[in-house]
């Protein structure tokens, strides 16, 4: 909208796209949309150029609620997403390193939270191996191990086995790889 407050009916409220932004927002805060159906959602908002105005809702809802983690969480996938957006140049270490604010400011507030951990580590070891962050990535999947072998047993844990073994697969270390899937199978 153009105008000021004084332009008549209706002036200062939200345009019927940011009602859709919000919305869209709202579904995807709520868990109502999970795995390939919010992929496919988030993908969808990439294509129609409308993944700013989602992101800016999650943005505010995640500021109105600095001290919960899982909006914390939220919005460091969502920062992902952006990222995604803007492809490899120099604005996907900007959306890069505000997921990694995020899912920091998530993990201060709850050190278990598994999501913003399981998170953070999948980012950190998508990154360019010249950042050197693959050594950071180990050491939050190996907290996430820990972690989940003092809780009850999850489907998605097995996640943090399969790239832990795969990172250190990756680095050589075959051994210590068959090592983290045995242990994850066993689980």
């Amino acid at each position: 909208q153009l105008g000021g407050a004084s332009d008549g009916p209706g002036a200062g409220e939200p345009s019927p796209g940011d009602l859709e932004s919000a919305a869209l927002a709202d579904r995807i805060l709520s868990g109502e949309v999970h795995g390939d159906e919010l992929e496919a959602l988030w993908q969808k908002l990439r294509d129609e150029k409308r993944i700013d105005g989602v992101l800016a809702e999650i943005e505010r809802q995640a500021a109105l609620s600095p001290n919960n983690p899982d909006l914390q969480t939220e919005l460091g996938k969502a920062y992902i997403q952006k990222l995604f957006d803007v492809g490899i140049g120099p604005m996907a270490s900007v959306w890069g390193e505000k997921a990694d604010k995020a899912f920091d400011q998530a993990l201060a507030l709850e050190e278990t939270h598994w999501e913003a951990r399981f998170q953070k580590a999948i980012s950190l070891s998508s990154a360019p191996s010249f950042l050197g962050l693959q050594g950071e990535a180990v050491r939050h999947f190996e907290i996430l191990m820990e972690q989940q072998e003092h809780a009850s047993a999850s489907p998605e844990h097995a996640m943090t086995y399969y790239f832990l073994g795969n990172m250190y697969d990756q680095a050589g270390d075959h051994d210590k790889a068959v090592g983290i899937w045995k242990r994850g199978l066993q689980r």
